[in-house]
């Protein structure tokens, strides 16, 4: 009768460490390996090696849907990958609790990274989102066409 037991018990424990195992890492249910909790310091692993300009834009992104929901792309990513403006290269979704489901597009994207590199320079100018729309279009829009970005 103990070995018996002893092999359910081991089963028992493996089972549940396998449960907790495969469990998502944040509570939203987005796939731990895009999922981002920047309030936190969370991060993915695929973020952590980028440049500084990558995690800058990422960092950026994630905490400034109001401002790059109107700044337009100009990499071909409208087309390509669907998205409708700069924020969407780096965030695919984002939960009322914090946490954000990352595009890994931005990961790869000098353009991408650029623009929003240049909106926080701007930002930090006092320029306004208007002006700051108005900048980008007129210095990227030669490179090729945009994503169908609304004005503010």
């Amino acid at each position: 009768m103990k070995p018996r037991w002893l092999f359910i018990a081991a089963a028992a424990v493996l089972v549940t460490s396998c449960a907790q195992a495969a469990a998502p890492s944040s509570p939203t249910a987005y796939p731990a390996e895009l999922a981002a909790n920047p309030a936190k310091g969370v991060w993915p692993s695929a973020y952590r090696p980028a440049s500084q300009a990558v995690r800058t834009a990422y960092q950026f992104a994630a905490a400034n849907y109001e401002t790059l929901r109107y700044i337009p792309c100009y990499c071909g990513c409208g087309l390509s990958a669907g998205h409708l403006n700069n924020y969407d290269c780096f965030v695919k979704a984002a939960k009322a609790d914090g946490w954000v489901l990352l595009d890994p597009h931005g990961l790869a994207c000098g353009t991408c990274v650029a623009i929003t590199l240049e909106v926080i320079a701007m930002r930090d100018q006092g320029v306004s989102v208007e002006a700051m729309r108005a900048a980008i279009d007129d210095r990227w829009a030669k490179t090729g066409a945009s994503t169908a970005t609304p004005y503010p």
